[in-house]
């Protein structure tokens, strides 16, 4: 989805919403609506978000498997915020991202060979 993929575009360009928001010219709570996938980008304001995230517009419209794969990792992210196991997505360390992604990884290999 859109939302998914402007949230992982945003979280490797280091922004916050409040930062895309003012780069782009529109409100934080539009950002937060798109990024939920509550709301989708008007056509005028695709090519403002793909040039803030210096992707072209296109890349925001397709939709591939990596898209899928960020999108989970963006909700195990959160996930693991609210059980307490980290304190802020944005100040995860690459390191213990890559932890996490490898334990997932394992799990659902061994979940794909019990099925």
């Amino acid at each position: 989805m859109i939302g998914d993929k402007v949230k992982r575009l945003r979280h490797e360009k280091g922004l916050t919403q409040k930062e895309l928001a003012k780069i782009v010219g529109i409100s934080e709570s539009t950002i937060k609506m798109i990024e939920t996938n509550k709301n989708n980008p008007s056509l005028e304001l695709l090519p403002k978000l793909a040039n803030a995230l210096e992707v072209d517009p296109a890349e925001l419209l397709k939709e591939d498997k990596e898209d899928k794969i960020n999108s989970f990792t963006m909700e195990l992210l959160e996930k693991l915020l609210r059980e307490g196991l980290i304190d802020d997505p944005n100040d995860i360390k690459k390191e213990e991202l890559n932890l996490i992604l490898t334990a997932v990884k394992m799990d659902l290999m061994r979940i794909k060979k019990d099925i």
